[in-house]
């Protein structure tokens, strides 16, 4: 797969990606896309993190700090998908009906092969129940 660059809509640089030599995406920190296939996709390789981000919430962006400090520190190597919800509403309604689950902002969703291994919302998201000790 080809590194590539990927841009936040409102021009905000979001994320790369890139493959380790074991072909695992690995992130840097935030992976954008518009389709579930290709989430399920990846998580037929690796385990692989959805946060289901609003951008008027306080509580999502203390979360997304969270997050881009648990990669930072190596804690976390999972590839994260981020769904801006006001801008994907559509990805944001898909993903809640194929795992029949509510959908809530901020939203963590574990998926590893395509089922779901954890998911928690609002301050029920314990980053420690998914990031190395």
């Amino acid at each position: 797969m080809d590194n590539f660059h990927t841009t936040y809509s409102r021009g905000t640089p979001f994320a790369s990606f890139e493959e380790d030599a074991q072909g695992l995406a690995k992130p840097y920190p935030w992976l954008l896309t518009t389709h579930l296939s290709e989430i399920l996709d990846v998580s037929q390789k690796q385990p692989v993190i959805i946060f289901k981000y609003s951008s008027d919430c306080g509580t999502s962006a203390e979360l997304k700090l969270k997050l881009e400090k648990a990669v930072t520190e190596k804690k976390l190597d999972s590839p994260i998908y981020i769904v801006v919800v006001q801008d994907h509403p559509v990805l944001s309604k898909k993903i809640a009906e194929m795992f029949d689950i509510t959908h809530e902002s901020p939203q963590i969703i574990i998926l590893n092969k395509g089922k779901v291994t954890y998911t928690a919302h609002h301050r029920d998201i314990k980053i420690e129940n998914f990031v190395f000790a």
